[in-house]
C-alpha cells in the first residue's frame, strides 16, 4: 500500500520500484519491509525499517539543495526588440551541467504586461511534449536593475546532461530579447538552442524549431543539488553522514556485527 501526503511517501509492506522512483521533496519511508530499487531519487531522506534498503539495479540516491550559492545561466540575453507575433511560445533549450532545481523564473520587463492576461512560462524535458513545470508571472516583482519580472518557484529536479526547454507564451506582439548575441555560462548550461513552439495557438506549446539570435522572454535562477547518500546494486554505500540503528554492516567481507558478511 502506498500513501502520500505533504510531500511524503509511506510504504507499508514490501516496496519494489522496477522502473525507478523520484521523490522531489520530503521523504521516503517504509513502515514494514524494505526499499527496493531500480533507480530511486529522493530529496529529503529514506527511512527503512524491517527489511532495510536493497538495490536490484541502478542506485538509490538521496540529494539535497546546496543553498550556499545560486546560479544564473545567462551572461547576456542579447538585445531587446519588438517581434510581431501572437500566441507563440518562444524560448531556449539547455543542458544542465549539474543536477539542479530552478527556484526563480524571470520574464523580461521590456515586455508590456496585460493584467488580464499574465505571462505563461513552461519547462519541458526534451523527451516529452507535456511540460514538467508551468506557472504564470505578473509584474508584481521586478529586479533592482528593472530588467526582469520575477517569481519564486520550486521545480522538479533537472538532471545533468539531459536536454530541457524553458519558454514563454507571447499572447500578442511584444518586446523581448530578439537580437544581438546571447551568451551563456558554460559551467551552468551547455548546448543552448533557441526555438519557437510547435504551432500557433493561445496555449503554451513546447518549442522545437531553431530561431537565430531570438533568446525569448524568459530565464531562470537555480540551485545545485548535492549527493548526500548513494546505495548501489554492487553493495557499495557512499554517505556524508551515516547512522545505522538495529542493523549490521560489512567491511570488505567481514563484520563485527553479523556473521552473514
Amino acid at each position: 500500500m502506498l500513501s502520500g501526503e505533504n510531500s511524503k511517501l509511506t510504504v507499508f509492506g514490501a516496496s519494489e520500484f522496477k522502473n525507478g522512483l523520484a521523490v522531489s521533496s520530503g521523504s521516503l519511508s517504509t513502515g514494514q519491509g524494505g526499499v527496493f530499487g531500480g533507480n530511486v531519487y529522493a530529496t529529503g531522506r529514506i527511512t527503512a525499517n524491517a527489511g532495510g534498503v536493497r538495490v536490484a539495479n541502478g542506485s538509490i540516491l538521496v540529494k539535497n539543495l546546496n543553498e550556499d550559492k545560486d546560479y544564473d545561466p545567462v551572461v547576456s540575453p542579447g538585445t531587446l526588440g519588438t517581434l510581431g507575433v501572437a500566441n507563440e511560445t518562444i524560448g531556449w533549450r539547455f543542458r544542465p551541467f549539474f543536477d539542479m532545481v530552478i527556484d526563480r523564473v524571470f520574464w523580461t520587463a521590456g515586455s508590456t504586461f496585460d493584467p488580464d492576461n499574465p505571462f505563461h512560462i513552461g519547462i519541458w524535458d526534451d523527451e516529452a511534449d507535456e511540460p514538467i513545470f508551468q506557472t504564470t508571472i505578473t509584474d508584481e516583482n521586478i529586479t533592482i536593475d528593472e530588467k526582469w519580472y520575477w517569481k519564486d518557484v520550486e521545480t522538479p529536479i533537472l538532471y545533468a546532461f539531459r536536454n530541457y526547454w524553458i519558454a514563454g507564451l507571447l499572447p500578442s506582439s511584444n518586446t523581448f530579447y530578439t537580437g544581438g548575441t546571447p551568451e551563456w555560462d558554460p559551467a551552468v548550461v551547455q548546448d543552448v538552442v533557441m526555438g519557437r513552439g510547435y504551432g500557433n495557438g493561445p496555449v503554451l506549446t513546447k518549442p522545437f524549431s531553431p530561431l537565430t539570435n531570438v533568446f525569448g522572454p524568459v530565464t531562470f535562477r537555480c540551485w545545485a543539488m548535492n549527493n548526500t547518500m548513494e546505495v548501489k546494486s554492487d553493495g557499495s554505500l557512499r554517505a556524508r553522514n551515516l547512522m545505522l540503528t538495529n542493523n549490521y554492516y560489512c567491511i570488505r567481507g567481514r563484520s563485527a556485527h553479523d556473521p552473514r558478511c
